[in-house]
């Protein structure tokens, strides 16, 4: 789901109204936004800017460790140019999550979708959980709201805002799952993109050159460049002789010193890209349509000259997983000091570590040994599940088309273990616990999900685009600039 869609922010824009009308709602508070029906009070408004603010932070944190900007202070006076502050970032960064959110909550109503049961649970249970944290650390909940969202905002405002976050968040589930993409669909986009997909096996040595110092501060690099020619004739050579990807190690071993020679490793020029990860004009030559098995070049790039022999394009067509895992976390225990200093004793607390992982490792081994003794089934592994894991995130500990790349590797390693099959199970420690582990099914494989995410992605952007003219949005200059 996109935060924001250039066609529909340019469309929006030609509806929303500056106006200053002093609307207030049946709490006395002031309308900031309203979207269709739906009337925004400064509270929420205010509550979105925080947020927004918080996402920035967390997604850009070395960023603002750089800027040197107070984010939690009044931002109405930090430029970011000369005609925008960080305040008016962030009020339009509330403004497209403010617009979207009640574009779906207007389409889900009109669509007569809500929570189930079980939907309305995991929220109870998210906010049981997040009122409990807080405690633990000594926070009142009323007051930790306040200090962070603002002084006006109650436990119900903020219950509300989670639920609706819920409604919007399973009723766009919902609304993408019944775009209908067919198999037809799936081939005709790989086809039209399928640099995006494929991967390229390829062989490439970089000779590098060592560019002269400069006397003069601010000089540009030499004229001269002379200092480029040993690389380039060394290229130039190794290109010249080579034959086929299989004598290519030899031919520029040909050219080398004893010491680089001596230290090669078989496989070391062997590379395999897909066209994102390589600089653009190494990815535009391997990906030319009349590339040809033995295809060579040059290029000069970072320093030096790349001698490259083409192999071959393909789809790495490997297929996702379903997983189902039990999550029991293991604790990082304080460090404990050496008594009467305030030195730390190592040994100590790596025993009072090894113990207290022993003891979630004893935890995670019953419930997986009493699982197998009620018979091992499916449905036995989500009651398990739901009743003891730690990870809140997967309904059912169901994790379902996972992708390599996304998951920490001890789990991933297992997922994706070639002797996997359904119905597997074990234990997996990685640095979040001990995951009891389901292997559940063999689903699609990775380029259909991608492809199908991607055809759904632009058809949510015409549906959006439509929101846009279907709910006039209208803003409140005069309450948005104190949201602050």
């Amino acid at each position: 789901m996109k935060k924001s869609i250039l066609l529909v922010f340019l469309a929006v824009l030609m509806l929303v109204c500056g106006c200053s009308q002093g609307t207030v709602n049946n709490e006395g508070r002031r309308i900031a936004v309203t979207v269709g029906k739906n009337e925004i009070d400064e509270v929420e408004m205010l509550y979105q800017y925080k947020e927004s603010i918080s996402d920035f932070y967390n997604t850009n944190y070395q960023l603002v460790s750089m800027l040197g900007i107070d984010f939690t202070g009044d931002l109405s006076q930090a430029k970011i140019s000369d005609t925008q502050t960080w305040q008016d970032y962030f009020i339009e960064s509330a403004m497209y999550a403010v617009m979207e959110e009640n574009y779906l909550m207007l389409a889900a109503e009109e669509a007569g979708f809500e929570l189930s049961e079980k939907q309305i649970s995991e929220v109870e249970k998210s906010l049981s959980d997040f009122y409990s944290q807080l405690s633990a650390y000594g926070y009142d909940t009323e007051t930790y709201l306040k200090e962070n969202y603002g002084a006006n905002i109650t436990v119900a405002d903020f219950e509300k805002y989670v639920m609706n976050d819920a409604i919007v968040f399973y009723y766009y589930q919902e609304l993408i799952s019944q775009i209908p993409v067919d198999d037809a669909a799936l081939t005709a986009y790989y086809e039209a993109n399928s640099k995006n997909f494929d991967s390229v096996d390829f062989k490439i040595y970089h000779f590098a050159y060592t560019v002269p110092e400069t006397t003069e501060e601010g000089s540009e690099e030499p004229a001269d460049e002379s200092y480029k020619l040993e690389a380039k004739t060394l290229a130039e050579t190794a290109l010249a002789n080579i034959t086929s990807p299989e004598d290519f190690d030899d031919q520029v071993k040909a050219l080398l010193g004893a010491e680089a020679v001596a230290s090669w490793k078989d496989g070391y020029t062997d590379a395999t890209a897909q066209y994102s990860e390589i600089f653009t004009e190494l990815a535009d030559w391997l990906f030319d349509a009349g590339r040809a098995y033995g295809d060579k070049t040059i290029l000069e790039y970072n320093n030096g000259y790349f001698v490259v022999v083409y192999k071959n394009r393909y789809l790495d067509s490997y297929n996702t997983v379903d997983v189902r895992h039990c999550l029991v976390a293991t604790n990082t225990v304080s460090n404990i000091l050496v008594e009467g200093s305030d030195e730390i004793d190592y040994e100590a607390t790596q025993a009072a570590q090894a113990a207290s992982d022993a003891e979630a490792y004893a935890k995670a081994e019953k419930l997986l040994n009493d699982w197998i003794a009620d018979g091992a089934t499916e449905e036995k592994f989500i009651t398990m599940a739901n009743a003891n894991s730690d990870d809140d995130g997967a309904v059912d500990g169901l994790y379902t088309q996972v992708v390599k790349g996304k998951m920490v590797e001890e789990f991933e390693d297992w997922c994706f273990d070639e002797s996997r099959v359904v119905g597997d199970y074990g234990i997996v420690k990685t640095i979040y616990g001990y995951h009891i582990m389901y292997f559940s099914a063999v689903n699609e494989p990775v380029w259909k999900l991608t492809a199908r995410n991607s055809i759904r992605s632009t058809e949510y952007e015409k549906i959006y685009e439509s929101y846009g003219e279907k709910y006039p949005v209208i803003r409140n200059k005069d309450v948005l600039k104190n949201i602050k």
